[in-house]
């Protein structure tokens, strides 16, 4: 649709300094270097330097994280009053136009206050492939009242 009136929370959780792998088959950790700084990548490129200034960042030191959990939470309060609101994980690819169809099956949905939720395809899914084939399925889903 319009990426102008797209505002993205970043919830970023890196290690910073004195990092480790993970546990490896050998049952050891070795020191690896700091995370990239995606949100730093992402103002300095080409692309990002138009919108850099529509992502607000929550930027957390991996000992200080408290998992994703958490840092959904924390995504949900980088909310700004905008129309709609979706969260993702990291590592999602998207669809052309999902912008435009999310808000589709939104307007279409039999309620004020709409909520779609999915399984998605892995990152690395060539989504060119897929379409037109049905996606993962939630089943049995209930809201508590």
């Amino acid at each position: 649709l319009n990426p102008d009136k797209l505002f993205v929370g970043l919830v970023q959780q890196n290690c910073h300094k004195d990092c480790k792998s993970g546990v490896l088959e050998n049952r050891t950790m070795v020191d690896v270097p700091p995370d990239d700084d995606c949100y730093k990548l992402f103002c300095q490129s080409e692309i990002g330097q138009e919108y850099c200034d529509q992502v607000r960042l929550l930027d957390i030191d991996e000992p200080e994280s408290l998992g994703p959990y958490a840092a959904r939470y924390f995504a949900s309060k980088l909310w700004n009053g905008e129309s709609w609101f979706m969260q993702t994980d990291a590592h999602m690819t998207f669809a052309n136009n999902w912008d435009a169809m999310s808000i589709d099956m939104l307007e279409k949905a039999p309620s004020d206050k709409p909520i779609l939720s999915h399984y998605p395809p892995g990152h690395t899914t060539d989504l060119e492939h897929q379409d037109g084939k049905p996606g993962a399925r939630l089943c049995g889903p209930v809201f508590a009242t």
